[in-house]
This record gives C-alpha cells, sequence and structure tokens, in this order.
C-alpha cells in the first residue's frame, strides 16, 4: 500500500469516520502508523516466496489498512502485532545462508547501481554545465561598434544557437530519462531491506561472515545521503534539466538580441528604422508604392466578402445545443448461470477452517457437468442472436470468475490453493473451447476461410495489418459478395478484452441503424471464433478510401489541371459535411467516437461516408456525456476535455477542416518531436503554439468556434452545416452540375487512388540542369531532405500528400515572416520557402502530373483500340429498350445523342423564353425527350466504362472530370508557386502586402 499516494483520501475517511479527531491528530496518528506497518512489511520480507504465511501477511496488511482508514487505529495496530508474530515464528525456521546470501545480493546490486548513478548524474551536469559556459563565452551582438556589425554577428550566431538548442534538447530528454531509471532503482527501500537482514542475522549471533557485505551496504547508504541525495532519486536531475534549459534560452536570448540600438543613436532611432534603412540599400524601390495601391483595390474587395459572410457565420455559431439524446438501451445478455448454477461447491471447509484437496474425480464431474450446462444452454438460444452473440465473445476468464463464485463461495482469489486454481483454469478452458466450437461463425485454424451461418467465405487479400491486429477481405466464391473480418493476432489477455469490449460497443451501436436508411454506423455482421480460440470481427466491405486520401487525390485533380479550385473547395466542402451528418447520427445515438480522423472516416465509391474503428468509443448518459476518465485518442485530435462527449469528436472535426480545407497540417506537432506525457496532453509550453495560427473570414469564424476549449460552448452540428465553409453547393451552382462533379470526382479518385507514379531522379535531374533555379541542387537529396522521398516509385495519393506537407512548410514560412523584422530570420525563412518550392514544383510537374499524362496517354491508345475492334460488344438501356452495340458504335450513338441533346435544349429554352403563353404540354414533352436522351447517354457511358480495360478506365474517368470541373471555371493549368526573387526586398514587400491583406479581412471579420 503506497500510503503516501493515499494519504489525502485516507485522513479525509479517516476523518468523516471519527469526527471526535481533529485534522492534526489524524495526521500525527497516520506517521505512527506509517512507522508500525513499515516495520510489519519488512518483517515480511524476511520470508521466503514459496512461504505460506506470506499470503496470510499479506492479509493481514490489508485489514490493518483498512481498519487505519477507518480511523480505528487500536484495531489496525492489533492486526500489524499479529503479523509480526506470524513472521517471527516463520523466520525462525528460516535458512541462515538464505538470510546471507540475501544480503549479498542487495549489496552487490547497491554497489553496482549507486556508482552507475553517480557517474551518470556526475556526466549529465558536466556537460549541460560546459554547454551553458560554451554559450556564455559567445559575445553579445549587443556589443558590436555599429548596427551593421549587430546584423552580421546575429546571423553568425543564429547557426550556432540552433546547434546548442539541439544540444541542450537531447541532454534534458536523457536526464529526464535517467530520472525515471533512478526512481524505478528505489535504492533507499534497498538499503532498508539489507539492514533488516543483517539485523536478523546479528539478533540471533549468526552474522558470521557478513561484515563486508554490510560495510558495502552501508558505504551505498553515504553515498545516497550525500550530496542532498543527489544520486539517490531523480529529482536533482530532473530540477537541473528544467533549470539548465531556462538558463541557457535566455543567455541566447540575451546573446542574439538587438534591444539596444533602439536607444543608441538617439531618440526617434528605432531599430525598426535603421532596419529599413538598411534594406532599402539593397535595391531601388520605385515601383513599392504601385504594387501596394493595386493589393489594396484588390483588398477592399475581399473585406466586402468576407465581412458578409462572416456576418452570417457569427449569427449561426452561435448555436451551441445539442441533439436529443435516443438512448440505446444494453443488448441482452447470455446468462452464466445457465452454465455454473447448480455446480456443487468442490472444497467444503474442514472443522479446522481449512479446506480439503480436491480429487481428479470431483475435477472431472465438475467438468462434464458444466460442459453439458453450456450445451444445453447453447441449444435452448440457438434462436436469439443477441444472447448468442454474448456467449460468442466469452473468454476463459468470464468463466473462470463465474465458476470461482459457484465452486469456491467466500474464497477470494489469493486465498485459494494451486490445486484450487489449476482447476477452475482447466474447467474455464473446456468451456472456452466448447464455445468456439458451437460459435455460429468461424474461422479456419489456417484463416483462409469463413463459416458464416452456413456460408463459406474464402480468403482473398489483406487489407491492413498492425499490432493490433490484421484486416482481411473474405469473397463468397458463389456469390462474389465480400465481407471484411478483422483479427487479433495476440493473445495478451488485455488486447482480447479490448476487442471484446470494441465489438459489444458496436453491436450495440448498430441498434440506431434504420433499415432502408443511410447510416454512417459500419455495420457488423456477427462476430467469429477459431478452435484455437482467436477472436474476429465481421463487417462489410467499404469499397472506397479514408477522407484523407480522398481530399488528397481531388487537390491532385486540381493541381493537375482538371478541375477548378472552386470545383475542388466544394467537393472537399462536401465530403466534410457528410462527415458532419455522420457524426450527428452518432451524437443522436448518445455516441462519442473519441478517435476522429480523416483515417478513421471512409468515404465510399458512392459517395457516403462510413465511421469506422470504434476501439476508443462509448455510450454516454442522457446528455451524451461519458464518464470521467481517458480513452486511447490520437493527440493531436485530442481537445483532452474532462468529459468526453460528441463535443470532442466536434474539436477533432476542426482538425480534420484545418487539413482539408484550410489545408493546415495536423502534424505540426509530431513533427517538433515532442513527447505527450501519459494521459496524451502536450507539454504546457506548447498549449500555446505559435504555429496554431489564426484563419480569416468564415473558415477563421468556423474553427475558432469549434476549438473552443470550453466544450459546451462550441457550436451544434446543425448550425455546422448552415456555416459558409459547408455551404458551398447551395450558393449559385446549377445541382445537376454539382451532382455530375461529384460523380465523375469519384469515378477519377477509385482510378487514381491505387495508382503508381515513377520517380526518375536522373531524368529529373537532366530536364533541370539548364534552369538557374536549380543550381547546384541536387534532386535526390532535395527529394529526400523535404520529402523522405528516395524511392523510384511511389502512390500518387502518398505523392499529393507530400505536396500538401510542403504547402504548409511554405505558408509555415510566410506567416513567420509576417511580422519578422531581423534579417537572419528573414533569410532562414526564406531558404526554407526556396527549398519547398522546389521540391513541390518538383512533385508536381516531374513526377504526379507527368504520371498522370503518361497513364492517360496509355489509356487513350487502348480505349482507341477498343473503338476499332467490332468483337468487343456493350450491353446498355437505350431510349426503347436494351441494345447491344460494339465500342465504336456506342460511341458514335453517344456522339449523336449529345448532338441531339444540345439541339432540344435550345430549343427548349427559346421556347420558354420567347412565348408570352407558354404551353405547359409542349414544355413537359421537351423535358421528357431530354431525360430519356440523358438516360440513354448515361448508360452507354457506364457501358463502355464496365467493358474496357484499366488503362482506359483511366482515360475516360480523367475526360469525364475535366468536362464536367469546366462548368465550374477555367482550371489552373500552371499549377506551381512562382518561385521566389532572389532580392530581399522583393520579397518582403510581398510579405508586408500578405500581412496587410491578413490584417484587413481579419479586421473585417471581428
Amino acid at each position: 500500500m503506497a500510503l503516501e499516494d493515499e494519504q489525502l483520501k485516507w485522513l479525509e475517511a479517516a476523518t468523516a469516520g471519527k469526527h471526535r479527531f481533529k485534522r492534526r491528530s489524524i495526521t500525527k496518528e497516520f506517521e505512527a502508523y506509517k512507522r508500525r506497518r513499515e516495520k510489519a512489511a519488512t518483517a515480511r520480507d524476511l520470508l521466503a516466496p514459496s512461504d505460506p504465511n506470506v499470503a496470510i501477511i499479506d492479509a493481514g496488511l490489508k485489514a490493518a489498512d483498512d481498519e487505519a482508514a477507518k480511523g480505528k487505529f487500536k484495531e489496525a495496530y492489533a492486526a500489524l502485532d499479529d503479523i509480526k508474530r506470524i513472521a517471527k515464528a516463520s523466520a525462525a525456521g528460516r535458512s541462515d545462508g538464505v538470510i546471507a546470501d540475501d544480503l549479498k545480493m542487495h549489496a552487490n546490486i547497491l554497489e553496482s547501481q549507486v556508482a552507475l548513478h553517480k557517474q551518470r548524474v556526475d556526466s549529465l551536469e558536466a556537460r549541460t554545465n560546459a554547454l551553458l559556459d560554451e554559450a556564455r563565452r559567445n559575445d553579445p551582438v549587443r556589443n558590436q561598434p555599429t548596427f551593421e556589425a549587430a546584423l552580421v554577428a546575429r546571423e553568425a550566431f543564429i547557426a550556432v544557437e540552433a546547434r546548442m538548442r539541439s544540444d541542450q534538447s537531447a541532454l534534458f530528454n536523457e536526464a529526464n530519462s535517467f530520472a525515471d531509471r533512478m526512481d524505478g532503482h528505489d535504492l533507499k527501500g534497498r538499503v532498508a531491506t539489507a539492514e533488516t537482514l543483517a539485523a536478523a542475522l546479528q539478533k540471533t549471533g549468526r552474522d558470521t561472515g557478513i561484515a563486508g557485505d554490510v560495510a558495502r551496504v552501508t558505504a551505498a547508504k553515504q553515498q545516497l545521503a550525500a550530496a542532498a541525495g543527489r544520486y539517490a532519486t531523480g529529482d536533482f536531475l530532473r530540477k537541473m534539466g528544467s533549470d539548465a534549459r531556462t538558463a541557457l534560452f535566455e543567455t541566447l536570448a540575451n546573446i542574439r538580441s538587438l534591444e539596444t540600438y533602439q536607444k543608441r543613436d538617439g531618440e526617434g532611432t528605432t531599430q525598426d528604422a535603421k532596419t529599413e534603412t538598411i534594406r532599402g540599400k539593397l535595391k531601388p524601390t520605385d515601383n513599392r508604392l504601385a504594387l501596394i495601391e493595386a493589393e489594396q483595390e484588390r483588398l477592399e474587395k475581399a473585406i466586402g466578402t468576407v465581412t458578409l459572410a462572416t456576418t452570417l457565420d457569427d449569427l449561426t455559431l452561435l448555436d451551441t445545443s445539442r441533439q436529443k439524446i435516443n438512448t440505446l438501451p444494453e443488448r441482452p445478455k447470455f446468462d452464466m448461470d445457465n452454465v455454473v448454477g447448480g455446480l456443487q461447491p468442490i472444497a467444503p471447509a474442514n472443522p479446522d477452517g481449512t479446506r480439503g484437496h480436491v480429487s481428479l474425480r470431483a475435477i472431472e464431474t465438475t467438468k462434464a457437468e458444466a460442459l453439458a450446462n453450456l450445451r444445453q444452454a447453447t441449444r435452448a438460444i440457438m434462436a436469439d442472436p443477441d444472447r448468442l452473440f454474448d456467449l460468442t465473445l466469452k473468454r476463459a476468464e468470464d468463466f473462470r470468475k463465474s465458476l470461482a463464485a459457484e465452486l469456491l463461495p467466500g474464497v477470494r482469489s489469493k486465498d485459494m490453493t494451486e490445486n484450487e486454481k489449476l482447476l477452475l483454469a482447466d474447467v474455464a478452458a473446456e468451456l472456452e473451447k466448447e464455445v468456439c466450437k458451437v460459435s455460429p461463425n468461424k474461422v479456419a485454424a489456417d484463416g483462409q476461410t469463413l463459416d458464416m451461418g452456413g456460408t463459406v467465405y474464402r480468403a482473398d487479400a489483406v487489407l491492413g495489418q498492425g499490432g493490433f491486429g490484421r484486416a482481411q477481405r473474405f469473397v463468397d466464391p458463389q456469390t462474389g459478395k465480400a465481407v471484411v473480418v478483422k483479427t487479433l493476432l495476440s493473445n495478451e489477455p488485455e488486447k482480447r478484452k479490448n476487442m471484446v469490449e470494441e465489438m459489444e460497443v458496436h453491436y450495440r451501436l448498430m441498434q440506431g441503424m434504420v433499415p432502408g436508411q443511410e447510416s454512417a454506423i459500419v455495420e457488423m455482421k456477427g462476430a467469429a471464433r477459431s478452435d484455437d480460440g482467436s477472436f474476429h470481427m465481421i463487417m462489410e466491405e467499404i469499397e472506397g478510401g479514408e477522407l484523407d486520401d480522398e481530399a488528397n487525390l481531388v487537390n491532385a485533380m486540381e493541381r493537375s489541371g482538371l478541375i477548378p479550385e472552386s470545383a475542388r473547395e466544394l467537393l472537399v466542402a462536401d465530403m466534410l459535411k457528410n462527415t458532419v451528418e455522420g457524426l450527428m447520427e452518432l451524437e443522436r445515438l448518445g455516441f462519442a467516437h473519441n478517435d476522429m480522423k480523416g483515417g478513421n472516416v471512409m468515404m465510399t465509391k458512392d459517395g457516403k461516408i462510413k465511421v469506422i474503428d470504434y476501439g476508443s468509443s462509448r455510450f454516454g448518459d442522457d446528455e451524451g456525456k461519458l464518464k470521467p476518465g481517458r480513452w486511447a485518442s490520437t493527440p493531436q485530435y485530442d481537445p483532452m476535455d474532462s468529459e468526453v462527449s460528441s463535443k470532442s469528436d466536434e474539436f477533432a472535426l476542426g482538425v480534420m477542416i484545418r487539413k482539408m480545407v484550410g489545408q493546415l497540417s495536423p502534424q505540426r506537432w509530431a513533427s517538433k518531436n515532442i513527447k505527450f506525457d501519459d494521459r496524451g496532453q502536450l507539454p504546457d509550453a506548447m498549449k500555446d503554439d505559435p504555429d496554431k495560427r489564426k484563419f480569416s473570414g468564415a473558415l477563421g469564424a468556423l474553427l475558432s468556434a469549434v476549438e473552443n476549449e470550453k466544450p459546451d460552448e462550441r457550436p451544434s452540428y446543425e448550425a455546422l452545416l448552415a456555416s459558409t465553409v459547408l455551404m458551398r453547393d447551395s450558393e449559385d451552382v446549377n445541382p445537376e452540375d454539382v451532382k455530375d462533379l461529384r460523380a465523375a470526382s469519384l469515378q477519377m479518385a477509385e482510378q487514381m487512388r491505387g495508382m503508381k507514379v515513377d520517380v526518375d531522379f536522373d531524368g529529373i535531374q537532366a530536364k533541370v540542369a539548364n534552369n538557374k533555379r536549380f543550381e547546384g541542387v541536387d534532386i535526390r537529396e532535395l527529394l529526400a531532405k523535404q520529402a523522405d522521398l528516395t524511392g523510384n516509385d511511389v502512390k500518387l495519393k502518398e505523392a499529393q500528400a507530400i505536396v500538401g506537407s510542403l504547402d504548409e512548410t511554405i505558408r509555415s514560412a510566410y506567416a513567420n515572416m509576417a511580422d519578422e523584422k531581423n534579417e537572419n530570420v528573414l533569410k532562414s525563412e526564406k531558404k526554407k520557402i526556396t527549398e519547398a518550392m522546389l521540391a513541390r514544383e518538383v512533385l508536381i510537374a516531374s513526377v504526379i502530373n507527368p504520371g498522370i499524362e503518361a497513364r492517360s496517354e496509355d489509356g487513350k491508345r487502348e480505349y482507341q483500340a477498343a473503338i476499332a475492334d467490332p468483337n468487343i460488344q456493350v450491353a446498355y438501356k437505350g431510349a426503347n429498350g436494351p441494345a447491344t452495340l460494339s465500342i465504336g458504335e456506342a460511341v458514335k450513338r453517344r456522339e449523336s445523342i449529345l448532338a441531339k441533346l444540345a439541339d432540344i435544349r435550345d430549343r427548349f429554352y427559346k421556347f420558354i423564353s420567347q412565348a408570352e403563353d407558354v404551353n405547359m404540354d409542349k414544355v413537359e414533352q421537351l423535358n421528357d425527350m431530354m431525360t430519356k436522351l440523358d438516360d440513354e447517354c448515361r448508360s452507354i457511358e457506364a457501358a463502355v466504362y464496365g467493358t474496357v480495360g484499366p488503362d482506359a478506365k483511366f482515360y475516360l474517368a480523367r475526360t469525364k472530370v475535366a468536362e464536367v470541373g469546366a462548368r465550374f471555371g477555367t482550371a489552373n493549368t500552371s499549377s506551381t508557386h512562382t518561385p521566389p526573387e532572389r532580392d530581399v526586398v522583393d520579397e518582403i514587400t510581398s510579405t508586408i502586402l500578405k500581412g496587410r491583406e491578413a490584417a484587413g479581412i481579419e479586421k473585417a471579420a471581428t
């Protein structure tokens, strides 16, 4: 019992139980009890681990703690006295040689670990002080004779400072890590144990030959007490590391400070003015006024748009209500009494209070009765899917607990004999084996077949595998229907327990699915077992990709010139809107996902959203709030709310919006190599991360609302759906065009999802050889540095994700430059921008776009060959019924339909615009004609697409998405950033203008 950890709770309980005690007297009693308890515990340590009295003494210590917690110190002390008597009697029969060996072992460990502590602590202190001394030896920038010299000195110091900060960070982490090891060694406790052993031998006069070991223990004790205990625990190291870090950072800041130059040259001459003067010498600035005036005109228009959108959002986002919770009831459970009820106790108490030995015959009889009961109970619930599902999830541990309560009533686990424990384990294991046999769904031992209710599915492909388990696709060879099976690959009890809990939560959640209605909940087909006890979860197959990947593919469509930016924004907003609707469904059921992120949202091939992975999810109370506590989730998306609820999922949604709409990657935290604590929280220094920049306008208002620190002040999901950011398709856009864009983009994404592109480093290097901007740049080294990309092929979606990361690097550097006055910092940020832009340009212009074009050219050739082959037939639904044509004839038919459609549309619009009295019969007739022709055209397209080869499919999908995208504007074929000029003044001017625009929009937003 770690009384120090429980002291506050103990004191409060004791005070409440004994009102006549004052808090001071309770505290005094606590200290007295603590000392006496330590003596009793030490006496227990003298016993051999196999001594049967150890369990009795442990029970006595627990009983003493319980009495003390109630304030009943008299009873607690009596229990401690009993323990000492038992220990003394037992220790008297213990071999003196064993005690002496234990003493020697403790002396050896103390000697080696004290030496280790001393060596590491002294080394860490010396290296830390050396780093601080090195920093202090640097000549402060402010001591330079002129401001120009100070700028040069500061630029030179920046590189040194970066290295020092890196060295200090490594020392700080090393010190904290070893401090934790020191605490784990508990050398003070080991000294106390060794002294107790020595005292026991000396008291009986049997201390011959232990003098050397006693001396080593004494020496270790003295070293641990020396220097204020710096070698005993990790406290000294932690404080030293923290203080040294603060001192170093203050020293570095003072060294590079230019503050004194604000006062040196007289009143009115500031550092900013001096800096501007120096910058002005670099190049004439005749064009700066014209640039600013042009930007001002554009800014006025932007402010007007932003003001209107923000005003509407401000009113919308005030709604913070939750939906009414429709709490789902618990599913009926299998009654374990049906198995263990009626079994006779196996070890009745003897007159002297002991329990007799359990015979082999009794074991076999109990096992046979329990198995018979289980088989009978199973037959009775075969028509009850809920109880059958619950039985399928039963583990040996579940049976063991129920068996213990029935066969050994009133006997605690720690009081059971080894024979009794073996009996329970044996019977429980047999019962779990029986459950695996009778499970309605079974996976074969080799993992290659799944028998689901009599239908046999065969393993098709592994979809993913990690530390927790494997996701595998199984297909019914008769129908082609597929399911996904998630298999736990570990036999660790905790992981088995976690998977069972996930399946129970998922099964309960499915009650919220309404037959015939779309749902964001993944359908769980059931649970399966294998004969070896493995657990398997059977789910519907989701054909599509993760939301993050789908958004990246849409970005690739825009960057390759297939669709305009407005179309990309609409598609991404549509994905997020569907995700919000999915979260609304979960919220109505009182369900908190608790690990929301793009990787846990699947987008089906028809654009629907499915929320997956319920391993961290829980049901809440009538308000949807969970009991206090933490469950595993992804730190970057976790608001660390004290009460997890749907509002926690909403915060995670905000991070997804940043990434997909604002394109600000949440990996900014992980990229800084910051360690989260054991609760998954960021260190205090990261709470106000300067890299967590604000967005302006409607997006800024939305993000500020969903990322509110107070969960109850985050807007409702209905408010999010009504926000400007997620209502892109409600603007002045033809609904049919939006529908076509979604369909075309989904088809294109399906083709791009698994596509790989070549990275020909030598070829790219040759292409840029004459480009001055790439002078001296090694392409392989550049991409490896910026994107960790060294292989010769990469998936298209991964290449696009790298481009998004580079975009973030560029935006981050620009933001850092906005308010920066120091020339060296500006130079450093400019270098980041230059390298990221070059890497981005290489990826887009030399990898992604050529990869798409090459695949499209291959597809075009394959498509033209198919058209020319009269033997390739397609069946489609014509205007007058089913029809079959060759691909070439079908394509010609489609072209004639499109021409006819264009003519009818012209007639239709002329008719309704020119006629004074519109003939509605004529209008309906023309509309019916257009509908039939349009349906036939779509049927031909689907038939041809389904018949041609994979490359031709890619070509057709690309052609279609470009055709539909053109309805939303002109695509940007120049898909790379304009590289920065080498002149610093132009760079600064651009940054100033961007900063002013941002400030103006921010002002309009407020």
